[in-house]
């Protein structure tokens, strides 16, 4: 099956959890810092706010990268299967897509949350979901992602 490997910059704008975890990482890391270089604070106030800021900014941004990473090994090992939009629900800027789909004669329903700028879904549209084959409650909905 020729599928293709979406690159971080994709994924990242598919996945709102680990778009919202880098983001929660950076900004305010940035805004301390920011503050610190126009109060012309010294070095030490420099190291504690890395160290309180830093810190927590660190973890968010593994945890994206975790996200990210389990999405890339989806794309290259999960197991493409036809799924069935059955719910769309939410605003412009929180909407959610439930798909319906089938594995090894098992039914299954999985909930995707979407950004603003992304694919719209209507009740019984037709789509590709990549199910990990350990686990068919862990899928994504390929269309989901920009360029894929």
């Amino acid at each position: 099956m020729d599928r293709r490997h979406p690159s971080f910059v994709t994924l990242l704008e598919g996945d709102h959890w680990a778009l919202g975890l880098a983001a929660l990482g950076t900004f305010p890391l940035l805004a301390v810092l920011g503050g610190l270089a126009l109060s012309g604070a010294e070095p030490v106030i420099w190291l504690r706010a890395l160290v309180f800021a830093g810190g927590p900014s660190a973890a968010c941004w593994v945890g994206s990268v975790y996200r990210l990473r389990r999405l890339r090994w989806l794309f290259r090992d999960g197991t493409e299967v036809p799924g069935q939009v059955v719910e769309v629900g939410g605003t412009d800027e929180g909407r959610a897509v439930v798909v319906g789909y089938e594995v090894a004669g098992r039914a299954y329903r999985k909930s995707q949350e979407l950004t603003g700028g992304q694919v719209r879904f209507e009740v019984g549209q037709a789509v590709t979901v990549l199910v990990d084959p350990g686990d068919p409650t862990r899928a994504v909905i390929v269309q989901v992602f920009r360029g894929v």
